[in-house]
């Protein structure tokens, strides 16, 4: 069974292996979206923003980053190749290129709860 991109509600946690992303009610059709990557020793990202579904991709902004993603049923492919504006979200190593993570949760409480490595709340709070 295919299921209908449109009815797909993007709101949740996501995750796989240490790379988050949340999705939460925003406002006037548009998501609020976090994403933390950790791979220890001052490599990972962290960024927040928004998020407009368009039927099997989404559009993420996250400040002047700003990129299609894939949606595939319970995952979420960002692109191979992002700009400078998306590298500087990252330290060290880590890139929000190609991060791909599967749906872990459905509750919008559960994917406020994701925080910035200095304790900021990433999909609002």
């Amino acid at each position: 069974m295919v299921v209908d991109p449109r009815r797909v509600t993007l709101i949740g946690a996501w995750s796989r292996e240490t790379d988050r992303l949340c999705v939460v009610p925003g406002h006037a059709g548009t998501l609020r979206v976090g994403v933390l990557i950790d791979y220890g020793e001052g490599q990972g990202c962290a960024a927040a923003g928004t998020l407009r579904q368009r039927g099997d991709s989404a559009r993420l902004a996250f400040g002047s980053c700003r990129f299609d993603a894939a949606i595939d049923g319970d995952r979420i492919v960002f692109p191979a190749a992002l700009s400078s504006a998306c590298e500087s979200l990252c330290t060290g190593r880590a890139s929000l290129s190609a991060l791909a993570v599967d749906r872990v949760s459905a509750s919008a409480s559960e994917a406020a709860q994701l925080r910035s490595p200095a304790g900021q709340p990433l999909c609002g709070g």
